[in-house]
């Protein structure tokens, strides 16, 4: 017996010396091909697990470990070698060191970057495995991520003339820093290590006393490590039929699920009302056209209007009929009317004490310290920044649990250097002292607005009912309506008597400001929504005054016929420049009342004037009186472009996954900015739109040194990586700060990635 196992260990020795030599061999080839790699991976792969039985296992899986990174980094050194000597020699006549990219231009086809990717993530790998948790788990793993890989670029044809996102699309680990996106993975391993034991639930989980069962448990149940392997379902989404709702369901169940506070649901439920055959007719559209992006299983969503709460004391629902501010309403509604038809189990709450009463029915879950769920917990929570403090003050546990199925609706949006509150504290001399609203270290994009404000944050909107009933312009009356809050009017009395011989001018003011008028305005009093669009019928213009900023009304007055005549400001507005936007937690710079309509829309239908120059506001005036068109709603604010966006929201995005892409990475377009320019802007430049939720696969030493020479890397924490200036190439420390809106000093170049986007729908991209 000792004979034979002494024989066959020498044999196997024999065999791994063999092939020693015949790999040798092959990386002493100037350029191996492709072919060549994957069968010298397999030779090594069988190597590895083929050894012989007889070694102790510990032993057997320490030196394996080290043969297959060892291995793997000769071979593509040797590779990348070989086509860096081929790429010198071709561009030595260009006085070049290496091939750089011209800025601005996606990079060329190439395999050595699929393979550099493999290089640079083995040694994330390395440092994983020879340091990390038990060998059989770590063997398993390493072979799971780099054969699957090695395979995948196998079975690409052509793979020289093809663009090098398919490869980074095809390499599940190699295009992700994973550090970037579970900076606590290691630390918590460290802490279980130790602690597991003192909680029965970890042991009821899987856990045991090896890293790989507290990896798997933190990857799989906390989503606190990379999803490495995955379990797999029984069922794939395409075996799942869509949830189709009868269109007969009846809106007395939606409302009366909305019964903690008369008053604070009285305007909504009208607006319901008025709406509802127009979201009958969408969803419709949605199940003939769309059918795919419908709900495959119903949810439990707990919807809290922090807004309308007493302890809020901002009084939205009293005020709404009097003159108050409608917009927040408008979206909720709507909001909740999406939710409704889409057929979820709605929780709906305006008061601290229904939603006090509603989170107890989660105690149990939310009060188990392993962070493992169960699946009774809610699968969404959409409520406001308000609301998302009252969750935290009442049930604190709940609140860190659930953090990441937050959806927040934010008007004006939230940016990366307010929403992340380590780095406001140390930047408030440049951003403003006072930061109320921000600080909560969500993902940026589980704030969502009310325009299209920002790439990083989600675009979630309102409806605009489109009108069949609508006057042409060429029948209607000279009349000029006014758009303004009535604190505001009394200032503007030489920018009303500048135009009131060219139109009549009417207003919608509360009678007890009447006095603010003057005297030839015809005020109508507050009016409800159809007497609104009664009077906007008979009307030409829509006159802006300046405030309220970027409300829903001019995209209503442009549906009903009307031109809006949009208040151009002399100097950008801001919050260090203007008293509403002091606290808000953005350092977006309005040029107009409304930069949508400037924007996205524009003449026919929106003329951008400053008010205050009257012979321009004058000119405005005449072309405005003789324009003619249709009434028009862009696409993304017709019921059937929000039930197209919110469900493509529902199946693409997921907060709780730190790696998750919420489009397919074919999409992605990089682009080069110039010195000082946001992303936003760069791909804007290019027609494209900024993905935020891809940084994560642009922050890579690979891909950024293909824009830059790169003499020194930097990994900071700042908000323009990645990055490079003259000198240094700057990665991402922090997710949190990955954004596309802010600038960057005039000496950095930010690298951004883009995506296309449907013309009428910004959310979406072309193929989506």
């Amino acid at each position: 017996l000792h004979c034979t196992v002494a024989t066959s260990i020498s044999l196997s020795l024999l065999t791994r010396n063999m092939c020693r030599k015949y790999i040798a061999w092959l990386l002493r080839v100037k350029r191996v091909e492709l072919l060549s790699v994957v069968v010298l991976t397999s030779l090594t792969w069988y190597m590895v697990f083929y050894q012989p039985h007889c070694l102790k296992r510990d032993m057997q899986m320490d030196y394996l470990q080290n043969e297959i990174v060892a291995l793997s980094r000769r071979y593509v050194d040797d590779w990348l070698e070989g086509e860096r000597r081929l790429y010198w020699k071709l561009t030595s006549g260009l006085g070049q060191s290496r091939p750089l990219l011209a800025k601005g231009k996606p990079f060329p086809p190439t395999l050595t970057l699929a393979l550099e990717n493999l290089y640079s993530a083995l040694h994330q790998l390395e440092t994983w495995l020879l340091g990390g948790f038990s060998a059989n788990c770590s063997v398993t793993v390493l072979h799971e991520m780099i054969n699957q890989d090695l395979n995948n670029i196998m079975h690409q044809q052509n793979a020289l003339n093809q663009d090098w996102i398919v490869y980074l699309e095809n390499l599940s680990i190699l295009s992700k820093d994973w550090k970037l996106l579970y900076p606590s993975c290691s630390e918590k391993i460290t802490w279980m290590e130790s602690n597991w034991r003192k909680y029965a639930c970890y042991g009821e989980l899987g856990v045991d006393e090896t890293r790989c069962s507290i990896f798997t448990y933190l990857s799989q149940r906390e989503r606190q490590c990379p999803l490495i392997w995955r379990q797999q379902s029984q069922h794939t989404d395409d075996d799942v039929q869509p949830l189709l709702l009868p269109l007969q369901q009846n809106i007395s169940r939606l409302h009366a699920s909305m019964n903690d506070n008369a008053q604070n649901y009285k305007w909504m439920k009208e607006r319901m009302m008025s709406t509802w055959s127009d979201w009958s007719e969408a969803y419709s559209w949605l199940k003939r056209n769309r059918r795919h992006l419908l709900s495959k299983k119903q949810l439990t969503i707990l919807v809290h209007m922090g807004f309308l709460t007493k302890a809020s004391g901002f009084k939205f629902g009293e005020n709404a009929f009097t003159g108050g501010p409608l917009g927040e309403l408008v979206q909720w509604s709507d909001m909740i009317t999406t939710l409704h038809f889409f057929g979820h189990r709605l929780l709906i709450s305006s008061e601290s004490s229904t939603l006090k009463s509603t989170l107890l029915q989660y105690s149990s879950s939310s009060n188990s310290f392993c962070g493992a769920l169960t699946g009774d917990e809610p699968d969404l929570i959409f409520t406001d920044i308000i609301g998302m403090d009252q969750i935290r003050r009442i049930n604190a546990n709940f609140y860190s649990k659930f953090k990441c199925r937050l959806r927040v609706l934010d008007s004006f949006g939230t940016q990366a250097q307010f929403n992340y509150a380590p780095y406001f504290k140390a930047h408030s001399a440049q951003l403003g002292k006072d930061n109320p609203w921000g600080g909560h270290s969500l993902k940026v994009g589980q704030f969502f607005t009310f325009y299209p404000h920002s790439p990083d944050n989600s675009f979630l909107g309102f409806v605009v009912k489109r009108h069949k009933d609508v006057k042409p312009r060429v029948e209607r009356k000279n009349i000029a309506l006014l758009y303004g809050k009535n604190a505001y009017w009394n200032d503007f009395t030489k920018v009303l008597d500048s135009i009131k011989d060219l139109v009549e001018i009417h207003a919608t003011v509360n009678p007890d400001d009447q006095h603010l008028l003057p005297s030839y305005v015809v005020n109508h009093g507050v009016l409800d929504s159809d007497q609104f669009n009664l009077l906007s019928r008979e009307a030409k213009i829509f006159l802006g005054l300046g405030f309220p900023y970027e409300g829903p009304a001019p995209l209503e007055a442009v549906a009903n016929g009307l031109v809006f005549i949009n208040p151009k400001f002399s100097a950008p507005k801001s919050r260090l420049n203007e008293t509403f936007f002091a606290k808000k937690p953005t350092l977006r710079q309005l040029k107009s009342q409304n930069s949508y309509m400037e924007d996205f829309i524009g003449e026919p239908y929106v003329f951008t004037v400053d008010i205050s120059d009257g012979p321009a506001l004058r000119a405005a005036v005449k072309q405005a009186l003789q324009a003619e068109f249709q009434p028009y709603v862009p696409w993304e604010f017709t019921a059937e472009g929000m039930l197209e966006r919110v469900a493509y929201y529902f199946l693409h995005q997921d907060f709780c996954e730190p790696d998750h892409l919420p489009l397919n990475i074919s999409q992605l377009r990089i682009y080069v900015g110039e010195s000082g320019a946001s992303c936003s802007d760069t791909c804007s430049k290019h027609g494209l739109f900024c993905e935020s939720s891809f940084f994560s696969l642009i922050n890579l030493r690979s891909v950024v040194a293909r824009f830059s020479l790169c003499p020194e890397f930097a990994t900071v924490a700042d908000l323009h990586p990645p990055s490079f200036s003259q000198n240094v190439c700057f990665l991402q420390e922090n997710q949190h700060l990955l954004n596309c809106a802010s600038e960057s000093s005039r000496d950095i170049q930010r690298i951004c990635p883009c995506r296309s986007f449907k013309p009428g729908q910004i959310a979406l991209c072309k193929a989506c």
